[in-house]
């Protein structure tokens, strides 16, 4: 029989939910030395174990153990991590949520707030019609570089994408430039960088399309060095990602000391 191995899922949701592998055991009745096991994929627990553990950490059973089936591959997923900033949501979401609808583009609410006023306000959006926006909660104790890198992992996604967006809580893209994103992720690129000053760019004899990263990274680096520019195609820049490489390379005392995420 084929081993059930849930460590990586177990573990990731576990640091979401801002609980120690103690605070977990104890919750499940199971040791911390055991928790720790179990998210080394050296032991595997009993079925009901399992289930105790996925309800305790709000996931389904299927989630944990890596069988659950997204419902489809969508175009565009946007993601905007926040904090505390409950009326800039529901402002940027009056604005975009009708219209991403409308293009079919998800958007994921990515919230470490200590109160729940963010919460109301994406549940208000929901019920109101917004069936392609949905809300995620990750503790204010990790850190922001891990919470980017969860975002990235697909945490708590509900389809698979082609292209994931991470932007800031105070962006909103809409109208003609939405429809300029929505005709270029049509086209398969890596990555598509997005620019609010055109005649900059056109100045400094930027190009519209890069086949060489060196060549980009050379002309057009800063282009790239904020969140909110930069659109992933998933399958070929995100999906076989080594973050715990990125990790060793990158992070120092447990954090990303450059200025932006990139």
């Amino acid at each position: 029989m084929k081993k059930i191995k849930i460590g990586k899922n177990m573990k990731e949701v576990r640091i979401m939910r801002g609980l120690t592998q103690e605070n977990l055991g104890e919750k499940v009745h199971l040791s911390t030395n055991y928790i720790g096991l179990i998210e080394r994929n050296v032991d595997t627990p009993s079925l009901s174990a399992i289930i105790d553990i996925a309800n305790e950490l709000g996931v389904s059973l299927d989630y944990l153990v890596g069988t659950h089936i997204k419902k489809k591959k969508k175009g565009l997923a946007c993601c905007i991590p926040t904090y505390n900033h409950e009326k800039i949501i529901k402002e940027i979401l009056g604005v975009i949520g009708s219209e991403y609808k409308q293009n079919d583009i998800d958007i994921y609410i990515y919230d470490s707030s200590d109160v729940l006023d963010t919460f109301w306000v994406v549940k208000h959006f929901i019920e109101s019609g917004l069936d392609n926006l949905y809300y995620i909660h990750i503790d204010s104790n990790v850190k922001l570089d891990e919470k980017l890198i969860s975002i990235f992992q697909g945490y708590g996604f509900k389809n698979n994408y082609k292209y994931i967006w991470m932007i800031k809580d105070r962006t909103a893209v809409y109208g003609s430039s939405l429809q300029i994103i929505l005709r270029e992720i049509k086209k398969e690129y890596d990555a598509i960088f997005l620019d609010v000053s055109a005649d900059k760019v056109n100045e400094l004899g930027i190009k519209d399309i890069y086949n060489d990263a060196g060549e980009f990274y050379n002309q057009a680096g800063w282009i790239a060095s904020s969140m909110n520019t930069t659109i992933y195609n998933y399958d070929s820049l995100i999906k076989n990602f080594d973050w715990n490489e990125f990790r060793e390379k990158y992070f120092f005392d447990g954090e990303n000391q450059f200025d932006h995420f990139t």
